[in-house]
This record gives structure tokens, C-alpha cells and sequence, in this order.
């Protein structure tokens, strides 16, 4: 006989003890029996829906299933037909049990739907949240660099090759203390000797200057010119 048992488990609150049928050793065994076996989603069988909260069964397979006898399961399914616990519908090969209250016992269908939409959700909801404030922060920082490059565009003597520069600029700038250095080394090398003489043409182009670490270049040393006392 096809049941469904997807569920995995049932719910059991413990006010079952206060059940017409707890201290009924064998309607008890019945009824919890009958809530695993029942399907926990609907499925055909043979062309029959079986709905949520049914199964299809006999008082044969319950007593072989249960280890009762036929008597015992004859009992049990009229102790909780009269409570309304179930609904039976007999045919010559199998009866259809219909548990009154499964929703009531096991809850819908939809909370827990919903309940594992949200589990899936909230997993992609952190990525894409992690995704978008990693794109505002490499947007901020690609910003930021560029207007860095800016100003050492605008400072530097020598104006060729803007777009080659800033491609050098963008990836050697990772650290505030290379954009200091940078910026101390122009300021000396720009009023330099080197770079002075013969209308500038020893200025490297900007791109070559970053590419070749030029602003790691030492500012020469002042020479100290000792003084003769003539006595």
C-alpha cells in the first residue's frame, strides 16, 4: 500500500496525554502508526489522489504491520472513528483512511514552504548584499584613485601619454604611503638639476615614471663646504 513519507518526522505536543485514547495501549499504537504512514503531500496510486493527511490500508496490513490481531485493529479504528479522529471509505480491497485533524496535528504545508523559501532566500540575500558593498567600495576606492591621478597629472611637468599613466597609476596606487611618496619625490625632482637642464627633455614621461618606480630615486645629497679660517 503507497504512502508518502517525505515528512521525515511528525509533531507530537505533549498534550497528547490528556488524548481520549492515550492509556489505550492499542488505539494509541493505531493512531500514531496511522500518522507516519499517512501521506504527507498528495500522490495518486492506481489513479486514486491520496490526499495529504490519507492512506490507503487494511485492517490485514495494520495487524501484520502492528503485530495485532485483526480484532485489536477493528477496535482501534472504531475507538477513533468515534471520536473523529478519522473517516474510513471500505472498498473489497483496501479502505481509504482519512486522519480528521492531520493539518491540525502536523500544520500546513505552507509555513513550512515558506519557512524553507526564506532559508534559500536569505543565503543569496547575504551574497548579494556582500556582492553589492564590494562593488560600491572597489567603485569608492576606483574613484578615489582616479582623483589621485588628477592632481599628480596636474603636477607633473611633462603631459604625454595621460591614458597609459593612469592605467600604471590605478594599479600600483594600493597604498596611501606610495601616493605620499610620490607626491614628496615630484616636488624635490621637479626643481632638480636633471630635470631642469636643456628645456626638460630628461623629464621621463609620466607613464615611465610611475612604471620604474622613479619617485624611489633619492634627492641628492647637499654637500657641505667646509670653511678655511685664514689666520
Amino acid at each position: 500500500m503507497p504512502t508518502d513519507n517525505s515528512g521525515s518526522f511528525i509533531k507530537l505536543h505533549r498534550k497528547i496525554e490528556e488524548w481520549d485514547w492515550y492509556q489505550d495501549g492499542n488505539t494509541f499504537r493505531v493512531f500514531m502508526h496511522l500518522l507516519i504512514r499517512a501521506n504527507y503531500i498528495d500522490k495518486t496510486w492506481r489513479g486514486i489522489l491520496i490526499k495529504r493527511g490519507q492512506l490507503i490500508t487494511s485492517v490485514d496490513s495494520l495487524s501484520e504491520q502492528l503485530g495485532l490481531t485483526t480484532q485489536n485493529i477493528r477496535t482501534a479504528l472504531k475507538h477513533l472513528g468515534l471520536t473523529k479522529e478519522l473517516t474510513i471509505e471500505t472498498t473489497a480491497h483496501y479502505s481509504l483512511i482519512t486522519l480528521s485533524n492531520y493539518d491540525k496535528y502536523q500544520g500546513t504545508n505552507k509555513p513550512a514552504n515558506k519557512q524553507v523559501t526564506n532559508s534559500q532566500q536569505t543565503p543569496n540575500k547575504r551574497l548579494t548584499t556582500t556582492k553589492e558593498r564590494k562593488e560600491v567600495k572597489e567603485r569608492k576606492e576606483t574613484t578615489t584613485k582616479n582623483g589621485l591621478f588628477l592632481e599628480f597629472w596636474e603636477s607633473y611637468p611633462k603631459k604625454v601619454g595621460k591614458g597609459a599613466a593612469e592605467k600604471v597609476w590605478l594599479r600600483i596606487t594600493d597604498k596611501q604611503s606610495v601616493i605620499e611618496k610620490i607626491k614628496n619625490s615630484l616636488e624635490w625632482q621637479k626643481n632638480s638639476e636633471q630635470w631642469s637642464k636643456e628645456g626638460g627633455q630628461y623629464i621621463p614621461n609620466p607613464s615611465t615614471y610611475l612604471n620604474q618606480q622613479r619617485w624611489e630615486d633619492e634627492p641628492p645629497k647637499k654637500v657641505e663646504r667646509k670653511k678655511f679660517i685664514i689666520q
